[in-house]
């Protein structure tokens, strides 16, 4: 694993690794395709052997070349499927749509080898007001749009050459936004044009990149890339982010230990200088417990069942950061979006069918939203009360302890 960590820092860096010896390729790239970063350890295995750091036996020479024809293949078809967003993305700008890319392309640049940052999904971002506006053009490009849900901040988008595309209206939604951000103000800049496209300004693209790897850890699991991805943000804009500001936020959000333990796990793990980022100290500890839950959780924890920690972590924190009873907020707020998802308005109309947008179409709308009722209803009759009264998950189970005091040990709750 260490020696995959090591390979991924010289493709996505450029960061030395020294002389590597006992090399198992194929180990390596199963952890590199267990981590969702194969082409990028690729980029680093292809570097490393043209530096001589890195000899390959005959055997892996053929794995070696067949993997580079697959990544010749991988990188065509992404950059492909950006060449299209960007086009959609043009087709707002000329309706007066500002849209901002979150993480994905809006990250690749700051990468050695930009064209291996894969992503599997693209992530935009648009003012509420626009929200209508753009599914429309994703619906004229040949997208099916699942709506969101009155909590949800995005809409889910797919295409069937293109993937996934969500439409954000918000970075987070509303849960995660009172619960772990404590309502912060995370937009206060304008958004800054690089390469061609919208992104957060430099101070907020810091905080949401940052912050978006935290809720990873906190929900599911961390994967490398996202560590990574904070690591060169903070390195390349270390001169113009506002750390006074950064700082005053993750105090307050309890989350500034891990900071320095991530950044620390660049140190430890991928070679970054200490100097390469604000100053900060950490606990070597910590990045090892960082190394270990990476490797155990796989990419976004899919080795282990982690479902149940997302809302342990938020009664705990709800109790000691709010000082509120988690059950009981999580009951009204169930209700409350229960009920603005039954909402005959105009707005939820709109939304939901496109076509009430025309006012002489809406009492059509209204006709679909009741048999949309029904058939729910009748089809989730029995987890009807489950879904209006929360239930917290089982504290005593072993797994979630064991997670929680993770979590308390970066001093999270």
């Amino acid at each position: 694993m260490q020696t995959m960590l090591k390979l991924f820092s010289l493709g996505a860096a450029g960061l030395p690794t020294g002389k590597i010896s006992d090399f198992d390729f194929r180990q390596t790239m199963q952890y590199a395709m267990e981590q969702g970063v194969w082409q990028m350890v690729f980029a680093g295995i292809k570097q490393a052997v043209e530096e001589g750091s890195l000899v390959l036996c005959d055997q892996d020479t053929a794995l070696f070349q067949e993997l580079r024809k697959q990544l010749i293949v991988s990188c065509l078809k992404q950059e492909n499927k950006y060449a299209a967003i960007r086009e959609i993305i043009q087709q707002m700008r000329e309706k007066d749509i500002p849209c901002c890319v979150l993480k994905g392309q809006a990250l690749a640049y700051l990468y050695k080898n930009p064209e291996c940052r894969m992503s599997g999904d693209v992530d935009l971002l648009v003012a509420e007001k626009d929200e209508t506006a753009a599914l429309d053009i994703l619906r004229k490009n040949g997208f099916s749009v699942s709506v969101r849900a009155q909590s949800a901040n995005h809409d889910t988008c797919y295409h069937d050459e293109l993937g996934c595309v969500e439409l954000h209206v918000s970075l987070y939604y509303d849960i995660m936004q009172d619960v772990w951000f404590d309502n912060v103000e995370m937009l206060k800049e304008p958004f800054m044009k690089k390469n061609g496209i919208l992104m957060l300004g430099i101070t907020d693209g810091y905080l949401f990149t940052l912050l978006h790897a935290i809720k990873h850890f906190l929900s599911n699991g961390l994967c490398v890339k996202q560590i990574m991805d904070v690591l060169l943000y903070e390195k390349f804009y270390k001169d113009r982010i506002d750390f006074e500001r950064t700082t005053a936020i993750l105090k307050h959000l309890k989350y500034m230990e891990f900071t320095n333990a991530l950044k620390g796990f660049g140190v430890e793990y991928f070679g970054f200088a200490k100097t390469d980022f604000a100053d900060f100290s950490y606990d070597k500890e910590k990045t090892v417990k960082i190394f270990e839950d990476v490797f155990r959780g796989g990419p976004f924890g899919r080795k282990e069942e982690r479902e149940s920690f997302f809302e342990a972590y938020n009664a705990c924190r709800f109790a000691t950061f709010k000082n509120e009873d988690f059950e009981t907020f999580m009951t009204r707020w169930r209700r409350t979006n229960m009920l603005k998802a039954l909402s005959f308005s105009r707005k939820n109309m709109v939304i939901r069918y496109p076509y009430a947008k025309k006012i002489y179409l809406l009492p059509v709308a209204w006709v679909a939203h009741v048999f949309v009722i029904i058939k729910t209803g009748l089809k989730r009759f029995n987890l009807v009360k489950q879904s209006v009264k929360y239930k917290t998950p089982d504290a005593e189970q072993t797994q979630i302890q064991e997670r929680l005091k993770l979590y308390k040990d970066f001093d999270m709750i």
